[in-house]
């Protein structure tokens, strides 16, 4: 497992990342390998309330890292296809480029094109969901352009991409809780997260559940 997930290195930024949570205060925050205590710790549970499981089920050891292989695993336990994104040309994703701005809300997104990809606050990729929408890998966010009547862009709808947490979140609870801070903000919380993760250095934002729309228009 160390192997596969970068050996001392990752060990260490990882437990640098999360020394300050419960678990490991409560622990003194002795050293690196309390996050290994902590693994083991958690995979122990995790087989114990896989083995009460009275549904259908399907265990995944992913010490490997072998995450491709894992996707498969699941598709093929819920008898589902893998649907690629479809593939865009330059010329079609340069369409979408432009500085979109909601004038209520004095906010600005730019959207450019590096290297044959849509960017988004400065360094995010776009990708493909259809012809017209895009999400973002890690972030629960995705990009609906609206054509206008010279068969350009002018607006976007920017919602919610998943009902779970994304993959880089630390908790379902945390989750949950801003579920209902974007309900209640009426999608509004989603623009914050955006420019949060298009401004701050560790890329947070408030994420990952529900949320309504909000539009925001081209200069």
């Amino acid at each position: 497992m160390m192997v596969a997930r970068g050996g001392e290195n990752w060990l260490k930024h990882t437990y640098e990342k999360y020394k300050h949570e419960p678990y490991y205060v409560n622990r003194g925050q002795q050293s690196e390998d309390l996050h290994l205590n902590f693994l083991h710790e958690y995979a122990v549970l995790a087989r114990d309330a896989y083995a009460k499981c009275r549904m259908n089920t399907l265990a995944i050891d992913n010490t490997a890292w072998e995450w491709p292989q894992y996707y498969n695993n699941i598709l093929d336990f819920l008898n589902l296809t893998y649907m690629p994104d479809p593939i865009l040309s330059s010329q079609e994703l340069v369409q979408h480029a432009g500085s979109f701005q909601n004038v209520e809300l004095g906010v600005s997104i730019h959207i450019e094109m590096q290297d044959e990809q849509l960017i988004i606050f400065g360094n995010l990729q776009l990708k493909t969901r259809d012809v017209h929408t895009f999400y973002l890998d890690h972030i629960s966010m995705s990009l609906e352009f609206i054509p206008n009547d010279a068969g350009g862009f002018s607006s976007f709808i920017m919602t919610e991409k998943d009902l779970i947490g994304n993959q880089k979140d630390e908790g379902t609870i945390r989750n949950l809780v801003a579920g209902i801070v974007y309900g209640l903000t009426f999608g509004i919380g989603v623009l914050i997260s955006a420019f949060m993760v298009g401004l701050r250095e560790d890329k947070r934002a408030i994420h990952d559940f529900i949320a309504g729309t909000e539009v925001v228009y081209n200069d």
